[in-house]
This record gives structure tokens, sequence and C-alpha cells, in this order.
């Protein structure tokens, strides 16, 4: 991610390309570990079945003039797809110029799907509307899909004499690349929001698929985002992330799914728990998360457009509480015993002549009898979970 302004002033020796702060040289090994040294932090790290997930933290390396939240999403799927997902909020977007780039390095010169909106210069630096990008080199190819921002433009720039053209000049290696380890980028893309956004933020979501001359890779994936969730349909798989960039959340959605096919599902930044998934508000199934609070099934979708959510499993009904059913209200105390587990409960004992005291004690209730009083007494009672409280009492004792 690079974030350009006209008005900054390059390093000393480099120009204004809107890339990362300048770091003073490192002498000493423990400098490493020096506050003013730090530009970046991993929020999680994950592996788990077939996946390679991390989340890194990366607003220290930028001035703080231009971003005060960057954070970037990898999502390796074994063994040829990656998504990188990223949240960006750039300051001062009123008053200064706020250029925002996402930069892709190639090889070779990629093919851009769209029409040519500009040429600055011809066979070098040219500007597409597509968002589709295929490259090969040797035997290898890929293929990446722009899906957010949904209004996007896309600069090619490279070639011979442009392979490292930064703020109108090109800046080659001062000694020539050992090409037998290294492959330098002779071509790179650059993709833009048509506008940055009035209040700063920025979602940027790639799919990449890579292949090789006897699987060519294939540009895909459609695009989900709002106020919860943010991710894509690839392949029917649904892909669901925090909307905000945070992590461990507890409620996922995406809206106007397309039915008709069986969809895996995979939902990450999870608080690592049970959940529910629902259609249309009905659960089909439900399944923990793994250790890392990422999610991963499979839902048959019926023909249509639905809804799908990941809720964290809050429906547990009371159970009816066990104890002696018939008392003889001789002023003895009896203890009934409520669903265990929960983080509060509320007792109802009807009606309230029946009993002359209650003492609670985690799931327990101990009920003093009125010795006066004959007839019949019901028993019931509500709980309460991280989720809140039970939507109805258990049955009466």
């Amino acid at each position: 991610i690079c974030v350009y302004d006209s008005s900054a002033n390059g390093q000393p020796k480099y120009s204004n390309d809107g890339g990362q702060i300048d770091c003073k040289e490192l002498k000493n090994y423990n400098d490493i570990f020096l506050p003013a040294q730090q530009r970046g932090k991993w929020i999680q790290y994950a592996t788990g079945d077939g996946y390679t997930y991390n989340v890194a933290d990366a607003q220290l390396s930028y001035n703080p003039n231009k971003l005060d939240f960057f954070r970037r999403r990898l999502l390796y799927i074994k063994p040829e797809k990656i998504i990188v997902l990223d949240h960006i909020h750039l300051n001062n977007t009123a008053t200064r110029q706020r250029d925002i780039k996402w930069i892709a390095h190639f090889a070779n010169r990629p093919d851009i799907s769209g029409a040519v909106t500009r040429t600055e210069v011809a066979n070098h630096i040219i500007t597409y509307n597509g968002t589709d990008y295929t490259a090969a080199n040797g035997n290898g190819n890929i293929a990446l899909r722009t899906l957010i921002p949904a209004n996007s433009n896309t600069t090619l720039i490279g070639g011979t004499g442009y392979e490292y053209w930064v703020d109108g000049k090109n800046y080659p290696p001062n000694s020539t690349p050992d090409m037998s380890f290294y492959t330098p980028g002779s071509w790179r893309i650059e993709v833009r929001p048509d506008a940055v956004p009035a209040d700063g933020n920025v979602v940027y979501l790639h799919t990449i698929d890579v292949g090789d001359n006897t699987t060519p890779a294939k540009a895909g994936g459609i695009a989900f985002q709002n106020t919860i969730s943010v991710g894509t349909d690839w392949e029917n798989v649904l892909y669901f992330f925090a909307a905000d960039g945070g992590v461990e959340k507890d409620y996922q959605v995406f809206n106007e799914v397309d039915g008709g096919r069986t969809v895996s599902v995979y939902a990450a930044d999870l608080v690592p728990d049970q959940y529910s998934i629902k259609i249309d508000g009905t659960i089909v199934t439900m399944l923990n998360t793994d250790a890392n609070g990422v999610l991963q099934t499979a839902v048959q979708i019926p023909s249509g457009s639905h809804t799908i959510e990941i809720t964290k499993d809050c429906s547990t009904i009371p159970l009816q509480a066990t104890g002696a059913t018939h008392i003889i209200p001789d002023g003895n105390t009896t203890t009934y015993v409520a669903l265990a587990g929960m983080n509060d409960y509320l007792w109802d004992i009807q009606p309230s002549e029946s009993y002359t005291k209650v003492q609670k004690h985690d799931n327990e209730l101990l009920v003093t009898w009125g010795a006066n009083y004959v007839g019949k007494a019901g028993i019931s009672y509500k709980t309460q979970n991280d989720c809140g409280w039970s939507s109805a009492f258990s049955p009466d004792l």
C-alpha cells in the first residue's frame, strides 16, 4: 500500500513514493527492540485444516499524518488460493491529497481486463477500468481480481526504462540483479479507488489464484460487504471476515446469497466457541470453531436468494429443574437444580404465598415452604450466558 501526497517531501536521496517511513540504520542487535524501531505487529497467526491465516498491523510503518489504521489479512487456502484483505483509515482526507494505491509486482507484463481509459506513456504507463489481472512466468501463472473497491481503476507501469518508475523517474539498481536466485519485478499494477471515501475508510479485497501450464489460474470471486461482514463467494465457498478489521467477533452475515447449490463456509475472526449457521433465520447446523476462531463446514442452500448468518450459540433453552415434586408444606427446605454452566439464573415460584424463603447458590435454589400453604406450586427459571438471557422460562416443575 502506498499513500501518495504530491506536497510531501521524499527522504534525502529518495523519491516521494508514498511508501513507508524511513528508519534509521540499525547498528546493534538490541536496536531492533527499541520502541522507535517498531513498525508493525502480528494480531493473529494461525494454521488449521487446509489453511494458514494471519492478521498483521502495519500502521506504524506509515507517516501518522497519512493514516492511523492499516491491517492486512492474508488467507492461504491450500494448495493454490489466496485472499488478501486490507483495512485502512486515511487521515486528513479533507485537506490533503490522499492518493492510495494497492500495488502488486510481476516479472512479466500482466494482461488486464477492461478498456484503456488513459495512456500516460504508450506501452509503459496505462490505466484500465478492469479488475482482473493474469500473468505468467516459466511454467507458472497467476490470476488476481479486485473485488473491493467496487469502483476502481488500475494503472499498469513497467517495461524497459520503466521497471523502477517512481514519481516521474526510473530508479534502476546500482548493480545487476542475480537472476539465478532473484526475479526483479519489471511490471506492477497500482489499484486505486475512483474516489477516496470522505470518512477515510478504505477497504481492499483481492483474490489470487495460482496455476501452471496444466491447470491455468483463473480470476474469480464476487464481493460481499456490509457493516458486519466482508468477504467473497469464490468457487462455491463463502469466506467471511470482520467488516471493521477487528477480531474475536460473535456474528457474521451475508445477504442475497444465491442458492440452489451446496457451499462450503469459511468464517474467520470469531471468538472460539459453538455457533449456529442459519439460512433465513432457520438453524441448519451447529458446530464449533477451531482454537483459532475459524469455522469451516458445508451447507445446502435452497434455490433463490438467501441470508446466511453465523451466530454464537445463544439458543440454550432451560431444562426443567430437578427436585422433589410432592411437598408436604411443613416449613422444610427443598433444593432444586437448574441447567449448569450459565452465568446467572432467574427463578420464578408461583404462587408467592407457597414459600417463606428462597436462597440461590450457583444453579441451585433452596426453597423453604410455607407451613400453612396447601395447593400446587410451579417452579421455573431463566438462564443468562455470554449472549444474554434466554427468551423463555423453563417448564414448570
